[in-house]
C-alpha cells in the first residue's frame, strides 16, 4: 500500500500509478492525473454518433480496468461516468471535476450560480462586522475572504457567455455599493479592478506563462 499523509507518499503513488495511461493511450484516449484522479478524453468530429463515442468510452474503461485487476487498483464505480461535451448534442449528466461543476455544454451555468452563491454568503459575513473596520480594512477583507473564492474557477468560466458571467460580477458590484465605493474609485485607490478586468488580465498571465514555460 502507499500510505497518505506520508513524505514519500505521493511520489511514490505517482510512480506507481503513472503506467495507468498505457491502456488508456493505446484505446485512442488522452489521460490528465491529479492525485488518484483520472480523466480520460479525446476530441471527435460533431458527425461522430453518441453512440459509437460512448462505445468507445466503454472499451476504454474496459482496458483500464484490465489494468486495475492486473495492479491491484479498485476504481470506485460511483466516481466513474461518461460525456459528451458539445453546443449541439451532448451527453451524460453534469459532473464535478477538481471543484469546478461542468455541463455537458459548457454554458458553467451552474458552476457560476453556486459560486455566486457561496460568495454572498461570505460576503454578508464580511460585512456584517463592517462597523469594526475603516474602509480600506473592508476592502482588503473583501480582497481576502471573497475574492480568491470568485476567482478560484476564473480558467473554467472565463468562456461563458455575458449573462452567465453577470451572476459572479454582482457580487462584487453588491460590495462596492454597501461600502459606497465606484468601480473607478476602487481601482484608483485599493486597486480592485472589476471582475472582468481581473479575468482578462489573469488569461493573459497564464498565456504569457505558457509560452515561456513558467507554468
Amino acid at each position: 500500500m502507499v500510505y497518505q499523509g506520508t513524505v514519500w507518499g505521493p511520489p511514490l503513488w505517482n510512480v506507481f500509478f503513472e503506467d495507468a495511461s498505457k491502456p488508456v493511450q493505446l484505446a485512442g484516449f488522452q489521460d490528465a492525473f491529479f492525485a488518484d484522479d483520472l480523466n480520460c478524453y479525446k476530441t471527435s468530429a460533431e458527425t461522430c454518433a453518441n453512440e459509437a463515442l460512448l462505445e468507445e468510452m466503454a472499451e476504454c474503461q474496459v482496458a483500464l480496468h484490465a489494468w486495475g485487476r492486473a495492479n491491484r487498483v479498485q476504481f470506485d464505480a460511483a466516481k466513474e461516468s461518461f460525456h459528451v461535451l458539445s453546443r449541439r448534442t451532448p451527453e451524460g449528466d453534469d459532473f464535478k471535476m477538481l471543484g469546478v461543476d461542468w455541463d455537458t455544454k459548457l454554458t458553467m451555468a451552474k458552476q457560476a450560480e453556486k459560486l455566486a452563491q457561496k460568495c454572498y454568503w461570505k460576503l454578508k459575513s464580511t460585512l456584517r462586522s463592517r462597523r469594526f473596520f475603516t474602509l480600506p480594512e473592508l476592502v482588503q477583507q473583501y480582497k481576502s475572504h471573497v475574492l480568491p473564492f470568485l476567482e478560484a474557477s476564473t480558467p473554467a468560466l472565463y468562456h461563458a457567455t455575458n449573462t452567465v458571467l453577470k451572476k459572479v460580477d454582482r457580487v462584487q458590484q453588491a460590495f462596492l455599493r454597501e461600502v459606497g465605493l465606484t468601480s473607478e474609485t476602487a481601482l484608483e485607490e485599493y486597486k480592485l479592478a472589476p471582475l472582468e478586468t481581473r479575468r482578462d488580465i489573469a488569461m493573459l498571465g497564464l498565456v504569457h506563462k505558457t509560452v515561456f514555460n513558467e507554468g
